[in-house]
């Protein structure tokens, strides 16, 4: 099981504008991914009290397990390969959150179904993960658009995210969010 940080910036960036963005990014090898990712929660919403979310994503035709937890800038992340699209109730990150009662009461809050550009750059004594994600977020009939740029820092300085989100939003507008795509399902869902 991966366990660390996630130090990552997300922008809401319209559609149109995503190529613009990816011209004026550092060059390297852009992958295009199909990814479908389930959340889950407690029907009160025990993970989003918790300010965690918890899903399981197709992507590749292997099965992630994640838990993250925090808000903003940097969170925790604990990640696992699973057999299939059922998530595995006994991810020790999980349990540590909540009691096997509220385990045992977790169901799919909603699902996003993302295509994601992503290319690794070195930037700034960095390395960095851009990633441009075009789809939608469903739950409970609702349907909400998804349209962002993450920026990850994989290596090195914290501040080279900065310099890439200043550099990339000369190219089109950029707007800072911190809201995650599992909040986003929940918001749908009224949680």
């Amino acid at each position: 099981m991966a366990a660390g940080r996630e130090i990552e910036l997300k922008f809401l960036c319209a559609t149109g504008d995503m190529d613009a963005v990816l011209a004026a990014a550092p060059p390297g090898d852009d992958e295009v991914r199909e990814m479908v990712s389930t959340y889950y929660d407690t029907p009160d919403g025990a993970l989003a009290r918790a300010e965690a979310s918890f899903r399981v994503r197709s992507v590749g035709g292997r099965w992630i397990q994640t838990l993250k937890r925090g808000k903003g800038f940097s969170r925790e992340e604990h990640e696992v390969e699973v057999a299939g699209p059922e998530p595995d109730l006994t991810m020790p990150a999980l349990r540590g959150l909540l009691d096997a009662a509220q385990v045992d009461t977790l169901s799919e809050v909603s699902v996003a179904r993302i295509t994601r550009r992503q290319r690794l750059i070195a930037f700034g004594g960095a390395e960095i993960e851009i990633a441009a994600d075009v789809g939608e977020v469903s739950a409970a009939g609702r349907a909400s658009p998804v349209s962002e740029i993450e920026l990850e820092l994989k290596s090195g300085p914290e501040g080279a995210l900065f310099e890439l989100a200043r550099l990339l939003a000369q190219a089109a507008p950029l707007h800072p969010s911190t809201e995650s795509k599992a909040a986003q399902g929940r918001a749908l869902r009224g949680i």
